[in-house]
């Protein structure tokens, strides 16, 4: 909620904005301030910059659909395949997962030890037509693509009678 206030007649035309809402300003405060963390954090090199609601960070998903499947494509780099589930739980396709990065070296007695950790996740409801029974996931390269095929039988619809 915000009051607008305007100069007197006569003078320029100056518009000044209050914030009389303290929620609305606490809530702008935590976004400038989520912001500055995940610029400069060491979760920073997860490269996927927002979140869910449950706090993990999201990764981007393309989606794309043919006549015979919808297919999901994720780039996961640096996750191991063994650290991602996909799982189909009431009509949602759910992705999720745990990116780690280790690094320990030791140079001219020096050393340099570095963790980082993040969870991901996310969930897509899926199509009325999509036959979850048979989805089917792949990782390659850091790049995984889930086909979930289409089965015309699924969509149709079916008329109730009216007693």
């Amino acid at each position: 909620m915000t009051d607008v206030q305007t100069a007197p007649k006569g003078e320029e035309k100056a518009v000044a904005v209050r914030r009389t809402d303290p929620l609305a300003s606490l809530r702008e405060d935590m976004d400038h301030l989520m912001q500055r963390v995940w610029r400069g954090a060491p979760l920073a090199g997860l490269e996927w910059p927002r979140t869910g609601a449950n706090g993990w960070a999201a990764p981007a998903m393309d989606f794309s659909e043919s006549d015979s499947a919808y297919t999901f494509t994720a780039e996961l780099p640096g996750v191991n395949k063994d650290d991602i589930d996909v799982s189909v739980q009431d009509g949602m396709l759910v992705v999720s997962g745990e990116k780690r990065s280790e690094r320990d070296e030791t140079r001219d007695n020096i050393r340099h030890s570095e963790r980082r950790y993040g969870r991901f996740q996310r969930a897509f409801s899926l199509p009325a037509d999509a036959a979850d029974a048979k989805v089917d996931a792949k990782y390659d390269n850091g790049v995984l693509e889930i086909t979930v095929p289409r089965s015309p039988d699924l969509a149709k619809a079916t008329k109730v009678k009216i007693r």
